[in-house]
């Protein structure tokens, strides 16, 4: 490089830039060899059983309650809601954890025990629709949820760890 140039990158605070070796020019004995031809074997010993990262777990689990969507109107989350309701085979009435949908015509609600039904505050909610919530095939009692996984809706299985998904199509 010039005197300028050397100069000009001196005052930047960069170095010069070496010229590439010319490849061709290589020397044999320039090449670096192995000093052991000796195929070293993996040990099973050594080797560490693969372990699942509970905090990515959790991660993905808090990401798909944050996304669940009602299952008729998926363009629309759900929302926490206690509700008071006669559970198949009960007589008296039981609080249940669960989540209706946020339009607000739409009486869904989503319980993860009995999948996603119709419900009017007063009324019996109707269980008979569940068979068109899918439960997932690890947890068979569980109910999967329709959620938003990177832009896609589809059904997931809300327990730790479980990673079954199911394409949604809309009914």
């Amino acid at each position: 490089m010039g005197k300028f140039k050397d100069a000009f990158w001196k005052v930047a605070g960069n170095r010069p830039v070496k010229p590439e070796a010319d490849r061709s020019e290589t020397v044999e004995s320039d090449v670096p060899h192995p000093v052991s031809q000796e195929v070293v074997e993996p040990s099973t010993t050594d080797a560490k059983p693969a372990v699942k990262d509970s905090e990515s777990d959790k991660g993905d689990l808090e990401a798909k309650l944050a996304s669940r969507r009602c299952d008729l109107h998926p363009l629309y989350l759900l929302q926490d809601s206690t509700i008071e309701i006669l559970l198949p085979n009960a007589t008296a009435l039981t609080k249940v954890k669960g989540s209706r949908c946020t339009k607000e015509s739409c009486n869904r609600y989503y319980v993860r025990d009995y999948g996603y039904f119709p419900f009017t505050p007063g009324d019996n909610p109707d269980f008979r629709q569940t068979a068109l919530t899918l439960k997932c095939v690890t947890h068979e009692y569980d109910y999967m949820a329709v959620v938003k996984i990177n832009g896609d809706f589809t059904w997931a299985c809300l327990e730790l760890g479980c990673t079954n998904l199911v394409p949604y199509h809309e009914p």
